[in-house]
């Protein structure tokens, strides 16, 4: 794995979201696919955390989440 800079790491738009949903992948067994309330908005991501966590120990969990991609609809 590449590491980077210190000047890199403080680029990065790092928050902390509370996670509202979590629903299974449709198309993959190990993926959630949750949404997250990053202050300004609500995000979808998908997390590869299945194998390790069931749905309703991660509901309203806050969690780390670098906000670099564009939301889609």
């Amino acid at each position: 794995m590449e590491e980077i800079s210190f000047e890199q790491w403080k680029k990065l738009d790092i928050r902390v979201g509370e996670i509202l949903e979590v629903e299974d992948h449709p198309h993959a067994d190990r993926l959630y696919v949750m949404t997250i309330d990053i202050g300004k908005e609500k995000r979808r991501i998908v997390a590869g955390i299945k194998i390790c966590f069931l749905e309703v120990i991660i509901l309203s969990v806050l969690s780390l989440t670098i906000a670099v991609a564009i939301p889609t609809l």
